[in-house]
């Protein structure tokens, strides 16, 4: 789990599908071993990432597949910072070794970026 680095750790037993929009036969299936092993993306569009990491957290738990977190930011940050230190394709090859990568695209990551490209700044994001 740790190495996941999920921002939270909540199961699918927690989500309420009665407050959501979600199918829930499609995310019991999405939570299944089957659907990691043919290999396909998905996007999920909404709020809070509570769904998408507690599907992560069902492959970890239930499954023991290796799982791996990034935000949008973060994930870029890293991939250039690599490429500056001349490393370029470590990322790239540790990704390859997991069975799931949710990527996350949250604004608090963006607005940290946008503080971090303008030093010029004043101003401080919300953490």
């Amino acid at each position: 789990m740790n190495m996941a680095k999920l921002p939270m750790h909540r199961g699918l037993a927690g989500f309420d599908f009665s407050a959501s929009s979600a199918d829930e036969r499609l995310v019991r299936e999405l939570a299944s071993p089957t659907f990691t092993d043919t290999a396909q993306n998905i996007m999920l569009i909404g709020g809070p990432g509570h769904l998408t990491t507690a599907l992560a957290v069902s492959g970890i738990t239930q499954h023991g597949q290796r799982v791996r977190f990034y935000s949008m930011v973060d994930l870029v940050n890293l991939l250039e910072r690599e490429k500056h230190d001349g490393k370029a394709g470590r990322i790239a090859q540790a990704l390859l070794r997991m069975d799931a990568v949710i990527l996350d695209r949250s604004v608090r990551p963006v607005a940290r970026c946008c503080f971090t490209c303008c030093p010029s700044c004043t101003s401080t994001p919300a953490s």
